[in-house]
Protein backbone atom coordinates (compact mmCIF):
# COMPACT_ATOMS: atom_id res chain seq x y z
CA UNK A 1 0.00 0.00 0.00
CA UNK A 2 2.86 2.08 0.69
CA UNK A 3 4.55 2.13 -2.79
CA UNK A 4 1.42 2.10 -4.68
CA UNK A 5 -0.03 5.32 -2.46
CA UNK A 6 3.94 6.83 -3.12
CA UNK A 7 3.60 6.22 -6.98
CA UNK A 8 0.37 7.55 -7.43
CA UNK A 9 1.41 11.24 -4.99
CA UNK A 10 4.07 11.00 -7.62
CA UNK A 11 2.49 10.87 -10.48
CA UNK A 12 -0.45 13.51 -9.68
CA UNK A 13 2.63 15.77 -8.72
CA UNK A 14 4.27 15.45 -11.91
CA UNK A 15 0.71 15.91 -13.71
CA UNK A 16 0.20 19.11 -12.04
CA UNK A 17 3.75 20.28 -12.10
CA UNK A 18 3.87 20.09 -16.10
CA UNK A 19 0.49 21.81 -15.84
CA UNK A 20 2.19 24.87 -13.85
CA UNK A 21 5.43 25.09 -15.78
CA UNK A 22 3.47 25.26 -19.32
CA UNK A 23 2.21 28.71 -18.30
CA UNK A 24 5.05 29.77 -16.01
CA UNK A 25 8.39 28.03 -16.49
CA UNK A 26 9.91 28.79 -12.81
CA UNK A 27 6.59 28.08 -11.15
CA UNK A 28 8.38 24.93 -9.59
CA UNK A 29 11.12 26.43 -8.73
CA UNK A 30 11.27 26.26 -5.28
CA UNK A 31 10.26 22.83 -4.87
CA UNK A 32 12.08 21.67 -8.43
CA UNK A 33 14.88 19.25 -7.03
CA UNK A 34 12.55 17.05 -4.58
CA UNK A 35 10.17 17.03 -7.91
CA UNK A 36 12.89 15.49 -10.06
CA UNK A 37 13.73 13.44 -7.61
CA UNK A 38 10.15 12.18 -7.23
CA UNK A 39 10.20 11.43 -10.81
CA UNK A 40 13.30 9.31 -11.15
CA UNK A 41 11.88 7.33 -8.05
CA UNK A 42 8.68 5.82 -10.03
CA UNK A 43 11.21 5.09 -12.66
CA UNK A 44 12.81 2.56 -10.18
CA UNK A 45 12.18 -0.57 -8.32
CA UNK A 46 9.78 -0.75 -5.93
CA UNK A 47 7.74 2.25 -7.33
CA UNK A 48 8.35 1.37 -10.91
CA UNK A 49 6.71 -2.10 -10.34
CA UNK A 50 3.62 -0.69 -8.06
CA UNK A 51 0.69 0.46 -10.00
CA UNK A 52 -0.24 3.82 -8.85
CA UNK A 53 -3.58 3.70 -6.41
CA UNK A 54 -5.54 6.52 -5.29
CA UNK A 55 -4.82 5.72 -0.84
CA UNK A 56 -8.66 5.98 0.39
CA UNK A 57 -9.39 7.52 3.73
CA UNK A 58 -8.54 4.49 5.94
CA UNK A 59 -5.28 4.05 3.69
CA UNK A 60 -4.43 7.53 4.82
CA UNK A 61 -4.31 7.14 8.41
CA UNK A 62 -2.45 3.79 8.13
CA UNK A 63 0.23 5.55 6.02
CA UNK A 64 0.27 8.47 8.30
CA UNK A 65 1.05 6.01 11.54
CA UNK A 66 3.94 4.29 9.60
CA UNK A 67 6.26 7.47 10.77
CA UNK A 68 8.53 9.41 9.01
CA UNK A 69 8.31 10.45 6.45
CA UNK A 70 5.00 8.95 5.64
CA UNK A 71 3.12 11.19 7.58
CA UNK A 72 4.20 13.82 4.94
CA UNK A 73 3.08 11.78 2.49
CA UNK A 74 -0.17 11.09 3.94
CA UNK A 75 -0.86 14.47 4.30
CA UNK A 76 -0.24 15.19 0.47
CA UNK A 77 -1.84 12.57 -1.12
CA UNK A 78 -5.09 13.77 1.06
CA UNK A 79 -4.79 17.72 -0.54
CA UNK A 80 -4.51 15.84 -4.04
CA UNK A 81 -7.01 13.36 -3.81
CA UNK A 82 -9.29 16.77 -3.46
CA UNK A 83 -8.71 17.00 -7.26
CA UNK A 84 -10.13 13.57 -8.04
CA UNK A 85 -13.55 14.46 -6.34
CA UNK A 86 -16.50 16.81 -8.06
CA UNK A 87 -16.32 20.59 -8.76
CA UNK A 88 -18.99 20.82 -5.66
CA UNK A 89 -16.65 18.98 -3.49
CA UNK A 90 -13.66 21.22 -4.44
CA UNK A 91 -15.57 24.27 -4.23
CA UNK A 92 -16.34 23.31 -0.95
CA UNK A 93 -12.92 22.28 0.54
CA UNK A 94 -11.96 26.04 -0.88
CA UNK A 95 -14.95 28.18 0.19
CA UNK A 96 -16.55 26.78 2.85
CA UNK A 97 -13.85 26.76 5.85
CA UNK A 98 -13.62 30.69 5.33
CA UNK A 99 -16.17 32.19 7.46
CA UNK A 100 -16.35 35.02 5.92
CA UNK A 101 -17.43 33.88 2.68
CA UNK A 102 -20.26 31.37 4.27
CA UNK A 103 -22.64 34.15 4.82
CA UNK A 104 -22.34 35.76 1.03
CA UNK A 105 -22.37 31.94 -0.52
CA UNK A 106 -25.51 31.18 0.69
CA UNK A 107 -26.85 34.86 -0.35
CA UNK A 108 -26.02 33.78 -3.95
CA UNK A 109 -27.63 30.96 -3.44
CA UNK A 110 -30.61 31.98 -2.66
CA UNK A 111 -30.66 34.43 -5.44
CA UNK A 112 -29.84 31.62 -7.72
CA UNK A 113 -33.05 29.44 -6.14
CA UNK A 114 -35.03 32.44 -7.09
CA UNK A 115 -33.79 32.61 -10.60
CA UNK A 116 -34.37 29.19 -11.24
CA UNK A 117 -37.63 29.15 -9.65
CA UNK A 118 -38.78 31.82 -11.90
CA UNK A 119 -37.81 30.13 -14.69
CA UNK A 120 -39.91 26.96 -13.90
CA UNK A 121 -43.05 29.30 -13.21
CA UNK A 122 -43.07 31.09 -16.96
CA UNK A 123 -40.39 33.52 -16.56
CA UNK A 124 -38.01 34.79 -18.57
CA UNK A 125 -35.18 36.57 -17.13
CA UNK A 126 -32.58 39.02 -18.25
CA UNK A 127 -29.54 40.06 -16.65
CA UNK A 128 -28.87 43.88 -16.11
CA UNK A 129 -24.75 43.38 -15.56
CA UNK A 130 -23.07 42.24 -13.20
CA UNK A 131 -24.13 42.50 -9.35
CA UNK A 132 -23.21 45.30 -7.42
CA UNK A 133 -23.87 45.24 -3.87
CA UNK A 134 -25.65 48.19 -2.78
CA UNK A 135 -26.21 49.14 -6.18
CA UNK A 136 -28.48 51.45 -7.75
CA UNK A 137 -29.96 49.29 -10.14
CA UNK A 138 -32.09 46.39 -10.23
CA UNK A 139 -29.46 43.17 -11.22
CA UNK A 140 -32.07 41.43 -12.98
CA UNK A 141 -35.67 41.88 -15.19
CA UNK A 142 -38.05 39.10 -14.84
CA UNK A 143 -40.85 38.87 -17.72
CA UNK A 144 -43.62 36.32 -18.23
CA UNK A 145 -46.90 36.37 -19.74
CA UNK A 146 -48.72 39.55 -20.75
CA UNK A 147 -47.42 42.94 -19.25
CA UNK A 148 -46.07 40.51 -15.80
CA UNK A 149 -42.74 41.76 -15.18
CA UNK A 150 -40.61 42.16 -11.80
CA UNK A 151 -37.15 43.66 -11.33
CA UNK A 152 -35.39 41.83 -8.85
CA UNK A 153 -32.43 43.56 -6.97
CA UNK A 154 -29.04 41.99 -4.98
CA UNK A 155 -29.17 44.09 -1.73
CA UNK A 156 -31.76 46.75 -2.39
CA UNK A 157 -30.54 49.85 -0.81
CA UNK A 158 -31.16 51.84 -4.23
CA UNK A 159 -34.83 50.96 -4.27
CA UNK A 160 -35.61 54.39 -2.56
CA UNK A 161 -33.79 56.47 -5.23
CA UNK A 162 -35.32 54.90 -8.13
CA UNK A 163 -39.12 55.07 -6.66
CA UNK A 164 -37.91 58.63 -5.66
CA UNK A 165 -38.55 57.96 -2.47
CA UNK A 166 -36.47 59.20 0.51
CA UNK A 167 -35.31 56.13 2.31
CA UNK A 168 -36.93 55.63 5.94
CA UNK A 169 -33.87 54.85 7.34
CA UNK A 170 -32.05 57.69 6.15
CA UNK A 171 -34.69 60.26 8.15
CA UNK A 172 -34.88 58.54 11.22
CA UNK A 173 -31.12 58.80 11.29
CA UNK A 174 -30.66 61.96 10.30
CA UNK A 175 -29.25 63.39 13.81
CA UNK A 176 -26.70 60.53 13.94
CA UNK A 177 -23.28 61.42 12.23
CA UNK A 178 -22.88 58.25 10.09
CA UNK A 179 -20.95 57.31 7.06
CA UNK A 180 -23.59 55.14 5.07
CA UNK A 181 -26.78 55.46 5.12
CA UNK A 182 -27.99 53.15 2.92
CA UNK A 183 -30.02 50.53 4.11
CA UNK A 184 -31.49 47.65 2.02
CA UNK A 185 -32.87 43.79 2.08
CA UNK A 186 -30.82 41.33 0.87
CA UNK A 187 -33.06 40.53 -2.28
CA UNK A 188 -36.24 42.28 -3.67
CA UNK A 189 -38.56 41.72 -6.17
CA UNK A 190 -40.09 44.79 -7.03
CA UNK A 191 -42.94 45.65 -9.70
CA UNK A 192 -41.63 48.25 -12.11
CA UNK A 193 -44.47 50.52 -11.01
CA UNK A 194 -44.48 50.04 -7.43
CA UNK A 195 -47.63 47.91 -7.19
CA UNK A 196 -45.74 45.19 -5.00
CA UNK A 197 -43.26 44.06 -3.10
CA UNK A 198 -40.96 40.30 -2.16
CA UNK A 199 -38.53 41.20 0.45
CA UNK A 200 -36.19 38.59 1.03
CA UNK A 201 -33.61 38.72 3.65
CA UNK A 202 -30.83 36.21 4.07
CA UNK A 203 -30.24 34.40 7.55
CA UNK A 204 -27.07 32.16 7.09
CA UNK A 205 -27.00 31.06 10.74
CA UNK A 206 -27.28 27.86 12.45
CA UNK A 207 -29.03 29.86 15.55
CA UNK A 208 -32.19 28.96 15.54
CA UNK A 209 -33.12 32.23 17.51
CA UNK A 210 -30.97 34.65 15.26
CA UNK A 211 -32.76 33.27 11.94
CA UNK A 212 -36.26 33.28 13.98
CA UNK A 213 -35.93 36.64 15.66
CA UNK A 214 -33.51 38.48 13.72
CA UNK A 215 -35.06 37.40 10.36
CA UNK A 216 -38.60 38.51 11.52
CA UNK A 217 -37.40 42.06 12.57
CA UNK A 218 -35.72 42.67 9.58
CA UNK A 219 -38.68 41.03 7.43
CA UNK A 220 -41.28 43.52 9.16
CA UNK A 221 -39.20 46.10 9.23
CA UNK A 222 -38.55 46.49 5.60
CA UNK A 223 -41.72 45.28 4.83
CA UNK A 224 -43.11 48.51 6.85
CA UNK A 225 -40.88 50.58 4.91
CA UNK A 226 -42.34 49.74 1.42
CA UNK A 227 -45.36 49.89 2.67
CA UNK A 228 -45.70 53.15 4.10
CA UNK A 229 -43.86 55.03 1.69
CA UNK A 230 -45.72 53.04 -1.45
CA UNK A 231 -48.98 51.29 -0.34
CA UNK A 232 -48.27 48.47 -2.27
CA UNK A 233 -49.39 45.23 -1.79
CA UNK A 234 -45.83 43.15 0.23
CA UNK A 235 -44.84 40.04 1.32
CA UNK A 236 -41.21 39.88 3.04
CA UNK A 237 -39.37 36.35 4.43
CA UNK A 238 -36.37 35.53 6.20
CA UNK A 239 -34.56 32.51 4.42
CA UNK A 240 -33.06 30.12 7.40
CA UNK A 241 -30.53 27.15 6.40
CA UNK A 242 -32.20 23.46 5.35
CA UNK A 243 -32.78 22.21 9.02
CA UNK A 244 -32.64 25.39 10.77
CA UNK A 245 -36.04 26.07 8.82
CA UNK A 246 -38.03 22.91 8.38
CA UNK A 247 -41.17 24.40 6.48
CA UNK A 248 -42.82 27.98 5.88
CA UNK A 249 -44.29 29.76 8.20
CA UNK A 250 -46.18 32.77 7.82
CA UNK A 251 -48.71 35.45 9.40
CA UNK A 252 -50.70 38.50 8.16
CA UNK A 253 -49.79 41.88 9.25
CA UNK A 254 -51.20 45.37 8.90
CA UNK A 255 -48.10 45.92 6.22
CA UNK A 256 -48.44 42.86 4.32
CA UNK A 257 -47.38 39.00 4.71
CA UNK A 258 -44.40 38.10 6.68
CA UNK A 259 -42.75 34.69 6.96
CA UNK A 260 -40.17 32.53 7.73
CA UNK A 261 -39.03 29.63 5.02
CA UNK A 262 -36.09 27.19 3.96
CA UNK A 263 -34.23 27.74 0.27
CA UNK A 264 -36.43 24.54 -0.67
CA UNK A 265 -39.86 26.60 -0.27
CA UNK A 266 -38.39 29.60 -2.81
CA UNK A 267 -40.92 28.22 -5.56
CA UNK A 268 -43.76 28.48 -2.86
CA UNK A 269 -43.23 31.70 -2.10
CA UNK A 270 -42.35 32.97 -5.61
CA UNK A 271 -46.72 31.65 -6.57
CA UNK A 272 -48.02 33.05 -3.47
CA UNK A 273 -46.05 36.53 -4.25
CA UNK A 274 -47.68 36.22 -7.77
CA UNK A 275 -50.93 35.40 -6.41
CA UNK A 276 -51.18 39.04 -4.75
CA UNK A 277 -49.24 40.47 -6.53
Amino acid sequence: MLSTALRWTFERLGTIRDSAVSSYADADVEIRAQLDAGRRAIMRAPLALAPAIRPGRHDLIAIRRAGSPWGTVSEIANRLSVLDASPEALANELLIPDENIRWRLFHLAILGEILLSARSLGFQTLSQGPLRPGGGRPSFRLTARGDLAFDLWFEAAGIWHDLGVRSPYAEATAGIALKDRRLGADLLLAHPRGHSFLVIECKYSWNVDFVARNGYYQAVAYASELASRTGGKIMAIAVGPEGVVHSSGFTQLSVGQIGICPPSAIREVLQRFIDIA
